[in-house]
């Protein structure tokens, strides 16, 4: 349909919001990230964008109502408002606790809570949706190693899942699921670690 040129830097993630009427692009390097919003015409162009990130973002994602959530490797979220013709209206701001490489979140399915895997921690967060506030975070006490840079909530919103660098002590990389209240993980192999 169309090529979108020009990017100061590589494209991490992209995102499409609930009506596809608009996609967003993290953006490698400190470039933040940009908002292309679809024409009458069928075309794309960009409608929004925020450069003011000290490192590379890695995740952005849409609510069904419309906010952007975007997360950066210079410690912080940030949450953005649906504005007018697509631009982006600030909300929040902040760092989430358990890392200082927040590298994937997600809403969960009704928006009011947000999970977030970091890069340099085996440690998941979960924030209020809105606040950004902290609310609980996953059980990684017997979690030991790697990270949770995968996240997903399941539909109906009871269970937080993710995968990443973390591997079990049978040499196993399972994807590990918590229930949204709270308690032991359960892990659900996906694969074996190399020992090569």
């Amino acid at each position: 349909v169309q090529r979108l040129t020009g990017l100061p830097n590589v494209v991490n993630h992209l995102a499409f919001s609930a009506d596809g009427r608009r996609l967003a692009a993290a953006l490698g390097g400190a470039n933040g990230i940009r908002v292309y919003g679809a024409t009458a015409q069928g075309s794309w162009a960009q409608v929004a964008a925020d450069g003011a990130y000290g490192a590379a973002s890695y995740s952005v994602e849409f609510d069904a109502a419309g906010r952007l959530l975007a997360t950066s490797n210079d410690g912080e979220l940030r949450l953005y408002g649906a504005g007018a013709s697509g631009r982006l209206q600030p909300l929040r701001r902040r760092a989430a606790p358990g890392g200082k490489d927040p590298f994937f979140a997600r809403f969960s399915p009704d928006g009011r809570r947000i999970a977030v895997g970091f890069d340099d921690s085996p440690a998941v967060a979960v924030l209020d949706g809105a606040s950004l506030e902290p609310l609980a975070a996953a059980d990684t006490s017997s979690i030991t190693n790697g990270n949770f840079y995968g996240l997903a909530w399941s539909a109906d919103g009871r269970r937080l899942l993710a995968a990443g660098r973390y591997s079990a002590e049978d040499g196993s990389t399972p994807l590990v699921v918590w229930p949204a209240g709270g308690g032991a993980p359960q892990r659900l192999p996906l694969g074996m670690t190399s020992t090569v």
